[in-house]
């Protein structure tokens, strides 16, 4: 079936399957490390987004105190809530929205719009091909935080314990789990019957553990840009 579509769709029976595959991906995927997908100039706008993303789990923390029965030394009143959360957090402003001029390519901004808001089907992760293969590394957009992290987990063991790679080529991978802590401690924080631990302070713990090996500070992490996006910075 797929071979005949695909005779159908490239008009040849003597097309190459691997590269059709990679061609049609392509359309329909979007890097999972902002600063991939974004340019340079729009990555204020993404930390703006982290803060409000930040504040609101903030927020959620302190409303979730109203939950908690009455003796529990934690529990606040509606009344105390609000007063917490207006010393502590304040107004949440509203983040700037993304343009057509902020994504690296129009089919990024096909996909995610200005809100930034995943509508593709599949994650990639540029720069983090095999040796010697430049097959795109990509995911199923289906998995939900923890899964997507595993699954970056795996790949970034594999390439740094088979196949030896440096704290520069491994960075990439490490940006990607960044940006998926938060989301992991608000989804996937609750102690894990599987693992017996909590797994968004498991990744959290994984990630400083592995800059801590690599002797990079987490402020490489946020500085990331793909090779070729800034100049003059030196690899270490």
């Amino acid at each position: 079936m797929f071979r005949h579509s695909a005779a159908l769709y490239t008009g040849s029976d003597t097309f190459d399957p691997q590269a059709l595959v990679v061609e049609l991906v392509a359309e329909d995927s979007v890097p999972q490390m902002a600063a991939a997908r974004l340019k340079p100039k729009a990555m204020p706008k993404f930390r703006a987004w982290q803060e409000t993303w930040d504040k609101q789990r903030l927020e959620d923390a302190i409303d979730a105190r109203t939950a908690l029965p009455d003796t529990d030394p934690d529990h606040l009143t509606p009344e105390q809530a609000a007063q917490l959360k207006a010393e502590q957090i304040g107004d949440i402003p509203l983040p700037p929205k993304y343009a057509s001029g902020d994504f690296r390519k129009p089919s990024w901004w096909g996909l995610r719009g200005k809100l930034d808001v995943p509508k593709e089907r599949f994650f990639s992760l540029p720069g983090c091909e095999k040796p010697g293969d430049t097959t795109p590394v990509i995911g199923w957009a289906g998995l939900d935080h923890l899964e997507r992290a595993q699954a970056i987990a795996a790949w970034y063991v594999e390439r740094k314990e088979r196949d030896g790679w440096d704290a520069d080529q491994l960075t990439p991978m490490l940006v990607a789990i960044d940006e998926l802590v938060p989301w992991l401690k608000q989804w996937h924080n609750a102690l894990d019957p599987t693992y017996g631990t909590r797994m968004g302070d498991y990744f959290d713990g994984f990630l400083l553990e592995e800059l801590r090996s690599l002797e990079r500070p987490r402020s490489d992490l946020t500085d990331w840009q793909p090779p070729g996006a800034t100049r003059g910075r030196r690899r270490r």
